[in-house]
């Protein structure tokens, strides 16, 4: 039997800040996991911040949380694997963003909290919420695995300055929006998450399907044999998937899903009739 993987991004593609989980998209997931797929998450978010939806979801194979810097097995609940930051470098990063731009806010997400070092209001309004909760805390506070560092600003100009701080040989960085900045771990994002996830479930990347609107979605999106974009997505997103779905507000996922649970059971039946 052939197996399809489907990989969603979160936010933007399956639910906004104002849109909570619609049935159309509960129903087309249980839909695609009775035909024999394999439903599962690939997103920024925590895991505090996942694991209500992926418990909803029912997601049947590890997420990839913090932008691919883990694989999370919500029915362990345990992590399979992660690739955090060393330390010492990442912090000195941080504190020169603290330092010289004190209108960013920044976050930083361990595996097993997430420090919260300064706050604006873009962040109050735009950021998870569930992400944002606690009292400020010190830089010198910080410990535990560093997964991801989250930054947020009106001014896209400061937050392109910031690059510099963050040398390629140590870190990702990319725009997650026009004013949000996820950086996370050389060695880590969605591209080389996915690819494990091929290798721990032993299905080639040509049986991936992946749906997302971001700009940090591309890799998955490029190395998916198949790929979704919902109408919401940015312009470049959507010049490089296979397929437009409506959007979130139109719970287009559930077209994605349907369609790749058509695909499935197209080679299923070609190949019971060789």
């Amino acid at each position: 039997m052939k197996h399809i993987v489907f990989l969603s991004d979160v936010d933007g593609t399956i639910i906004t800040r104002d849109i909570s989980l619609p049935q159309i998209i509960r129903q087309a997931v249980q839909d695609f996991q009775s035909a024999g797929g394999y439903f599962s998450l690939c997103t920024g978010r925590s895991i505090i911040a996942t694991q209500s939806i992926a418990r909803e979801l029912d997601t049947n194979l590890p997420c990839i949380l913090y932008g691919g810097a883990a694989l999370f097995d919500f029915k362990k609940d345990q992590f399979l694997w992660m690739q955090p930051f060393v330390n010492d470098e990442i912090l000195a990063s941080i504190r020169m963003v603290y330092e010289k731009y004190p209108d960013i806010s920044i976050q930083v997400l361990c595996d097993d909290h997430i420090y919260i070092v300064r706050r604006n209001q873009r962040l109050n309004l735009r950021g998870i919420a569930v992400e944002n909760e606690g009292p400020i805390e010190e830089i010198a506070s910080i410990h535990g695995n560093i997964l991801k560092i989250v930054m947020c600003s009106d001014s896209t100009e400061n937050l392109s300055a910031c690059q510099s701080f963050f040398s390629e040989n140590i870190a990702i960085f990319a725009f997650s929006s026009r004013n949000f900045v996820d950086i996370v771990p050389k060695g880590a994002g969605k591209a080389g998450a996915i690819r494990r996830l091929a290798d721990f479930c032993n299905i080639p990347l040509s049986d991936f399907h992946a749906a997302g609107d971001g700009m940090t979605d591309l890799p998955m999106l490029k190395l998916a044999g198949f790929s979704y974009a919902p109408e919401n997505a940015l312009e470049e997103v959507k010049r490089n998937v296979s397929l437009i779905v409506p959007g979130v507000r139109e719970g287009g996922l559930a077209k994605a899903l349907n369609h790749s649970k058509k695909i499935m059971e197209e080679k299923n039946d070609q190949g019971s009739n060789r």
